[in-house]
């Protein structure tokens, strides 16, 4: 396993398919990560259940300790050699939002991302569309993945993808 570099992503994983993601903002992608933004959809559950259309409207604000999942702009596609891992964004922490997510993005996933963000402040604080929410990193797996291979079936292994791999949407 091996952490993909920009130059080794622009080079060979983007252009082998490996890693699609759409639509991509190349100055998102630093050294070994991409700043993934926030989408058109912003679902507030805490105080008060309401879907917001943040393209539409630019931007929502998240009430005082409220809590509501985001997903990505990015749709990302990854073979299934690739394997990533999430990071918050320093300058979200700083206004006082947390990204509440899984450690990871598994192997053949396909679709937004889509992510838990609470305000742990009490103060009402706005998120925008195309706002910059979460990087993550990419792992190149391939050998992890054929070593798993000997254990299991391939086509066991295919199923147990396709079953989990698909981006939710929670709308």
């Amino acid at each position: 396993m091996f952490l993909l570099s920009k130059s080794t992503l622009m080079k060979h994983g983007y252009l082998k398919n490996q890693i699609k993601i759409s639509p991509m903002k190349t100055k998102n992608l630093i050294k070994t990560f991409y700043y993934f933004r926030a989408g058109d959809t912003l679902k507030l559950i805490s105080p008060k259940e309401e879907i917001i259309d943040l393209e539409k409207v630019g931007k929502a604000t998240i009430p005082a300790n409220g809590f509501g999942l985001i997903k990505s702009r990015e749709h990302f596609t990854f073979d299934s050699s690739i394997l990533a891992i999430f990071g918050n964004v320093s300058d979200l922490i700083k206004k006082g939002i947390q990204i509440v997510n899984s450690p990871s993005i598994d192997p053949g996933f396909e679709g937004n991302l889509t992510l838990g963000i609470k305000n742990l402040t009490d103060r009402s604080i706005d998120i925008s569309f195309d706002d910059n929410i979460g990087k993550i990193l990419f792992f190149n797996v391939a050998d992890t993945v054929l070593e798993f291979g000997y254990l299991v079936e391939e086509e066991e292994i295919r199923e147990k993808l396709s079953q989990r791999q698909k981006g939710d949407e929670f709308v």
